[in-house]
């Protein structure tokens, strides 16, 4: 498939600053933990469920979370998605190096754990009643993407992204119009 936008897209990384052309992208390569559908309500995605106090994944005081991931999903390039995707998501967002688009949130989250490849466990530093729907806006990216990269704002990664999402990235042609 041939995608054409209105406008260049800025950035392929999810996570650093961009504008709403690239959300397009981001939609279409990557997948959140938990998605909110046309009613607003919370649907799981790469989580098997969505976090809640009824089901363990929130406790009542809002302080703890428990996340179970979907068993065998892979990343574009054929490597298994794991809770160490999804903690190394939530420790770059929060990295004083990185250009993180958003900190909200995040840096609130203390003692992240894998538990099993999927399962992570959190503490949140004090109650933050919209942290599930900043999940929901949260892309996961590939821990593997980005080991030995001294510099995670210039990765190969921001420009050839990896994603689990339902478009496998190829190629950009920047400039051209038919």
């Amino acid at each position: 498939m041939v995608i054409g936008f209105s406008q260049e897209p800025t950035v392929f990384n999810p996570l650093m600053p961009h504008i709403e052309v690239d959300d397009g992208l981001h939609f279409s390569l990557f997948d959140q933990l938990i998605g909110v559908d046309e009613k607003g309500n919370f649907f799981p995605k790469l989580a098997r469920e969505v976090p809640t106090t009824e089901n363990g994944g929130i406790s009542a005081d809002g302080l703890h979370f428990h996340i179970k991931l979907r068993d065998n999903v892979k990343w574009h390039d054929g490597k298994p998605f794991t809770a160490e995707d999804v903690k190394f998501t939530l420790e770059l967002l929060v990295d004083k190096e990185f250009r993180s688009w958003s900190r909200s949130g995040h840096e609130l989250i203390r003692d992240l754990k894998v538990v099993s490849p999927t399962e992570l466990t959190w503490r949140m530093e004090k109650p933050f009643a919209p942290y599930t729907s900043i999940l929901a806006a949260t892309f996961i990216v590939p821990k593997h993407a980005f080991e030995g990269v001294a510099d995670k704002n210039t990765a190969p990664f921001n420009t050839a992204p990896i994603g689990t999402g339902p478009f496998k990235w190829q190629t950009a042609r920047s400039g051209r119009s038919y």
